[in-house]
């Protein structure tokens, strides 16, 4: 009676042991998934990590230059410099802002140059662009930039923008003078009257592909001539469609346009604060039909008004509405310290709106106004971390002199300059041309002898600009001191400059901007340069103690490696009182000089040899060491010399008539040798 109990026992424990094992292989191929995708994770993981890795080094490696893999419109700049790259793509702005662009249509040749369509080859953003490629925050785009680099390159399009109208009028011009009988149907405006240009057909060319060329040749970096397709056309519109528009011209200039709006912001007014009295303009016929066009759109006539133009004929009227922004500035504190003045919005006339009511003939306008942001904001300046007194440097010079006039004005100029991280400070881009019409006069200045030039004097402020750059711990890319010493700069650590030839320029290498200040007496001209001094500790130091200062040159009171090339002046230099000019005798000393008597009229210059450095010591880093080495050439004294008079010249009497004994009277000839005449004034 027990047997079927012992055989459903058994078959349960089969049973049960099939599960267990058909559990355990299940188990064993989930481990064994799970294991594959794990180390399949991590491998790629690995690999992820280790591709972001090189991806990160590669940034660090290239610090400050365009990635590899990087083109501008076909320019190679991958692995250069900033501006290495902006050389390279300067130039190639140039050549396309300048280059003429050619086409022709059948036996007619035809050019435009690029001027006319204003066009702009903005190289510095597309270099900035350039220096952004592949430097993106998400890993996954930087590993994925990273790779894909290493099999293609990645364009990066020029920063390109042109006057799409001015592309239009060329197009017109060039149909104007291929067209054989053809002619679209047009609008021309003389004064307030309506001339309606009459359509007609003929042979011509395709508007819209000869637009599309021309645009596509604009955009690019080579110059490929426009081969025109000349065939019969047929005007686009009819003359019934051209008087239609005419007749709604008309209708415009009949009217005169009265502008309303709120008075002086955009920005509405605290509930508590009783709105301004509305404010209004008239906008008349005339000054309607100087902005009116007409236009072939897709086969129609368009009237189109041009907001630019009607911005420029509102100039003198729209300040009744139109507020200017304000941008953020710099106010630096008693302290020393750095405040923001912050940024305000401004107002101006929405112009679009303005135009559309005037194409729909409503001689009554009611226009809001646009807020108009200001260039620099106040977030813009804060993340400058403009904070402290970094560094500054005073150089003085005499009172009431001329050149004092150009110190001034060109500081002024570079007062308040702002130098972002990274970007260079160029003095001659800063301050500009020297010249009558932007307030400079002529001064001295030494270009290998003393003369007058637009500007002398500006080499003191590149002095001590130079001298704050300096003890500031910038990047000096570009100097070059003076030919001669002058002792009321600091030997070999001045500058010249002259416009636009010689520069002084300075990077901001610091991870913060630089305020740049000027302020001057009728004695001193200071620089004084605002950001984050980071730590920075700069000295100066000597070549070794061998060198010593010259005694005679007892301004030089700062530590010098200094080799005094001759103790004196080379051998003086003699002008004869009868080769000396105004230039060379300014205060007339030949007059009063009897023959052989010398009258020194300039002073010398003795010749150095300099050799100094630079210590840049960092919180963070080892320090920096840097040579500053010039030459100072030497002058002669310069002397004129009395000389007597000019002998007359002998005259032999007549040949004696023939005697058996001829008389032959020979005399010998005088001959007066003077020094050759050459000019130094220091």
């Amino acid at each position: 009676m027990t047997s079927p109990a012992v055989t459903e026992s058994t078959e349960s424990a089969a049973e049960n042991s099939g599960g267990r094992l058909d559990a355990l292989r299940h188990w064993l191929v989930d481990t064994h998934v799970r294991t594959v995708a794990l180390r399949a994770t991590l491998a790629i993981g690995s690999l992820f990590a280790i591709v972001l890795l090189a991806a990160v080094a590669e940034r660090i490696i290239y610090s400050g230059q365009v990635l590899p893999g990087v083109q501008i419109e076909g320019v190679d700049v991958e692995g250069l410099s900033t501006d290495d790259a902006l050389d390279r793509t300067a130039k190639l702005a140039q050549r396309l802002e300048s280059e003429a662009i050619a086409a022709r249509a059948d036996s007619t040749d035809l050019s435009v140059n690029p001027s006319a369509l204003r066009l702009d080859v903005d190289h510095e953003a597309s270099v900035r662009n350039a220096r952004l490629a592949g430097r993106s925050g998400n890993p996954f785009e930087a590993v994925g930039g990273f790779i894909l680099r290493r099999f293609r390159t990645e364009e990066v399009a020029l920063a390109i923008s042109f006057d799409v109208g001015a592309v239009n009028g060329v197009i017109d011009g060039w149909q104007g003078r291929i067209a054989d009988g053809a002619r679209e149907g047009d609008l021309q405006f003389d004064g307030t009257d309506v001339v309606v240009v009459e359509p007609r057909p003929g042979r011509g060319f395709d508007r819209d592909a000869a637009h599309a060329d021309l645009v596509s040749v604009l955009g690019g970096t080579t110059r490929p001539r426009i081969d025109l397709d000349v065939r019969p056309v047929a005007p686009e519109v009819d003359r019934r469609e051209v008087e239609a528009l005419a007749e709604r011209a008309r209708g415009i200039l009949r009217k005169q346009y009265v502008v309303r709006g709120p008075r002086g912001s955009a920005i509405p007014p605290p509930p508590d604060v009783a709105p301004q009295t509305p404010a209004e303009i008239t906008i008349r016929a005339e000054q309607v039909a100087a902005t009116l066009d007409a236009l072939v759109v897709k086969g129609k006539l368009r009237l189109r008004l041009d907001h630019e133009l009607l911005d420029e004929q509102l100039a003198s009227a729209e300040d009744v509405f139109a507020t200017l922004p304000t941008s953020a500035r710099f106010s630096v504190l008693p302290d020393q310290s750095v405040g923001i003045v912050a940024s305000k919005d401004g107002s101006a006339l929405d112009l679009e709106l303005v135009g559309r009511k005037i194409l729909a003939a409503q001689p009554a306008i009611d226009a809001p106004l646009q807020v108009v942001t200001p260039e620099r904001d106040t977030e813009w300046a804060r993340s400058l971390g403009i904070k402290e007194l970094v560094s500054t440097f005073t150089t003085h010079h005499a009172c009431c002199a001329v050149r004092i006039t150009n110190i001034h004005k060109a500081a002024d100029y570079m007062n308040g300059t702002i130098v972002e991280p990274g970007e260079e400070f160029s003095l001659n881009d800063t301050v500009g041309p020297r010249t009558a019409e932007r307030g400079f006069v002529s001064a001295p200045v030494f270009y290998g002898e003393f003369t007058e030039d637009f500007g002398g004097g500006v080499s003191q402020l590149a002095t001590t600009t130079f001298n704050a750059a300096f003890w500031g711990g910038f990047e000096i890319i570009e100097y070059k001191p003076h030919s001669i010493y002058f002792d009321r700069y600091p030997m070999g650590r001045e500058a010249t400059v002259n416009y636009p030839r010689v520069d002084l320029r300075w990077r901001n290498n610091s991870d913060r901007g630089v305020l740049v200040q000027t302020s001057y007496t009728g004695e001193a001209i200071t620089v004084t340069l605002f950001g984050d001094n980071e730590g920075r500790v700069v000295s100066e130091e000597n070549e070794d103690g061998s060198c010593r200062v010259p005694e005679s040159t007892d301004r030089i009171t700062e530590a010098r490696c200094v080799t005094i090339l001759e103790t004196t002046p080379i051998e003086d230099k003699e002008i004869p009182c009868n080769q000396a000019t105004d230039k060379t005798d300014p205060d007339g000393e030949c007059d009063s000089l009897a023959p052989g008597q010398r009258e020194q009229v300039e002073d010398g210059y003795e010749g150095y040899v300099v050799v100094f450095w630079r210590i840049i010591e960092y919180p963070d880093r080892d320090p920096v060491r840097e040579q500053f080495r010039w030459t100072y050439r030497m002058y002669p004294d310069t002397y004129v010399v009395g000389v007597g008079a000019t002998p007359p010249p002998t005259t032999s009497p007549p040949p004696p008539t023939p005697t058996t004994q001829p008389t032959t009277t020979t005399a010998p000839p005088t001959t007066t040798t003077a020094p050759p005449t050459t000019t130094t004034v220091p």
